[in-house]
């Protein structure tokens, strides 16, 4: 194949600057294959915790535990979840780049910092830091405050504070990313979706069901006990639902591209 056979044929309209896709990429293109490279990836972090988690007659040492458990911080599987929304920023950033003199340029902003905050998050565990912080004022404040009556949230106190934040400014970057993207929109909204549903639902169950020392769910059966990895289904979600948005914007950034070319 030429050259000239393996690039993506394209128009643009400059009148309304839309970008039409005439021929499918190829699939080793820069979105497609760092996708295939970051669940490839995944899967391999998910093995590593199933190695040191599900077989502990190996008597694996701690700091290899430790190094490769899902519900571990400062690990392996956390650098590589902030690594992803660090790519997620700089993918924002060039977005920007292309549009900072059109009426999406800030929204380009607000996605590089929510994006940088997650990924600052991911390396230095804020949320669970926020949850010990608002755990141990809760218990220590007086009978009747608002403040003593956190300690009754079923689950983790960070969903508390982010939960509530998050959600609308979510809903407003959702509303202009709905006008704004083409058909990478669903795509977006699908990792997004994947990546609350481990994050927040799949945590939120563990908090409330799941033993004191976060080592999953036991659910009784007619059979017997079975026990849930939930750290392994939470943060593969997690990761997985950030690759999906991370391909789709680069196609969309792509695209912007094409028509910033053309346009110049």
């Amino acid at each position: 194949m030429s050259e000239k056979d393996e690039k993506v044929i394209a128009s643009v309209d400059l009148k309304t600057m839309k970008y039409t896709e005439e021929k499918p990429s190829d699939f080793l293109s820069s979105g497609k294959r760092l996708f295939v490279i970051s669940v490839l990836i995944e899967i391999l972090l998910g093995l590593g915790h199933v190695w040191v988690t599900w077989f502990p007659e190996l008597g694996h040492h701690k700091k290899m535990i430790r190094f490769f458990h899902f519900d571990r911080e400062g690990n392996l599987p956390s650098w590589f979840s902030s690594t992803q929304f660090l790519v997620l920023a700089a993918i924002f950033g060039g977005l920007y780049f292309l549009q900072r003199y059109q009426h999406t340029g800030k929204l380009w902003i607000v996605c590089a910092a929510a994006a940088v905050f997650l990924s600052l998050d991911e390396a230095a565990a804020f949320h669970e830091l926020l949850g010990t912080y608002l755990g141990v004022v809760s218990r220590g404040a007086s009978e009747g405050t608002w403040i003593h009556s956190l300690q009754y949230f079923p689950s983790y106190y960070w969903m508390m504070i982010y939960v509530p934040l998050a959600l609308p400014l979510s809903a407003v970057i959702l509303r202009i990313l709905y006008k704004e993207l083409q058909g990478e929109f669903r795509m977006v909204l699908a990792g997004g979706i994947i990546f609350v549903l481990g994050a927040v639902a799949l945590d939120f169950l563990e908090g409330y069901y799941g033993t004191p020392d976060h080592k999953g769910i036991y659910i009784r059966g007619e059979s017997g006990i079975a026990w849930v990895d939930t750290a392994l289904i939470e943060e593969f979600m997690e990761m997985f639902g950030v690759s999906l948005v991370i391909y789709a914007f680069i196609r969309h950034y792509e695209k912007m591209r094409a028509v910033s070319n053309s346009a110049t």
